[in-house]
C-alpha cells in the first residue's frame, strides 16, 4: 500500500493590518498616479511651449494689425521692420511738433514716431464732443472707395482739403494700400528701401 506523501507547507504569517494598509495605499497612488504623471507632463510642456513662444516673439501685439493687414496689393516684405524703420525716420527728420496723417489700422504710430496724428482708432475720448469730433475725423480720414465699391488710391486734391481742415503737413503712406503716388513732395523712401510705406509732404 503506497502511502501518498504531501510537502508540508509553513503557514503564512499574520498579516499586519499597518502592512495591509500600506501596500492598499500604495497600490492605489500608484493606479492614480500614473494618469496624473502623464497630465503634469503634458502641462509642463505646455507651459514651456507657450514660455519659449512669447520669449521669441519680436512683434508687440500693437503691431500686428500693421503686420497683417489685407492691402490691396501684395508685397513681399517684413511689414514690421519696415513699419520700425518708417517710424524712426519719422523721429530723427521731421520737427517734434507736426501733425501727421496716417494708416487708420494703426496705433504705434506716436509710441514710435513721437508725433501728433490727427487721429487714431484707437484712442477714444470720453466725453460726447470729442466722441463726435473722433468719428468725423475716422470717416474723413477712411479708405476711399470707386463707384463700384472697390478700395481706390487717395486723390492729391482729396489730401490737400483734407490737409486744410485739419492742418497736418505729413502723410504716411501704406502702399499697400496706395499705388500711385500722389502729386505731393516725397520724403522718404529716398536713400533707402521701404516696400511698404512712404511720407509725403505738403508745402504750407
Amino acid at each position: 500500500m503506497l502511502v501518498q506523501q504531501t510537502r508540508s507547507e509553513s503557514p503564512a504569517p499574520p498579516e499586519n493590518s499597518s502592512t495591509k494598509n500600506a501596500a492598499t495605499t500604495a497600490g492605489r497612488t500608484f493606479a492614480l498616479g500614473w494618469p496624473a504623471g502623464l497630465l503634469l507632463a503634458a502641462t509642463s510642456l505646455i507651459f514651456v511651449a507657450h514660455v519659449a513662444s512669447r520669449w521669441q516673439q519680436d512683434i508687440a501685439a500693437a503691431d500686428l494689425l500693421v503686420v497683417n493687414v489685407d492691402g490691396r496689393f501684395d508685397i513681399d516684405t517684413d511689414r514690421h521692420r519696415d513699419w520700425l524703420a518708417a517710424c524712426d525716420w519719422i523721429s530723427k527728420h521731421t520737427p517734434r511738433d507736426s501733425m501727421w496723417f496716417t494708416p487708420r489700422y494703426q496705433q504705434t504710430f506716436k509710441w514710435y514716431a513721437g508725433r501728433a496724428e490727427v487721429v487714431c482708432w484707437k484712442d477714444v475720448p470720453q466725453d460726447n464732443a470729442s466722441v463726435l469730433e473722433w468719428y468725423r475725423r475716422i470717416q474723413d480720414t477712411s479708405l476711399r472707395r470707386d463707384e463700384y465699391g472697390q478700395l481706390r488710391d487717395w486723390h492729391t486734391q482729396e489730401l490737400l482739403e483734407l490737409s486744410d481742415r485739419y492742418g497736418f503737413e505729413y502723410i504716411l503712406f501704406d502702399r499697400a494700400f496706395q499705388q500711385a503716388p500722389p502729386l505731393l513732395e516725397i520724403l522718404y523712401p529716398i536713400e533707402t528701401e521701404n516696400p511698404s510705406f512712404a511720407i509725403c509732404r505738403i508745402r504750407k
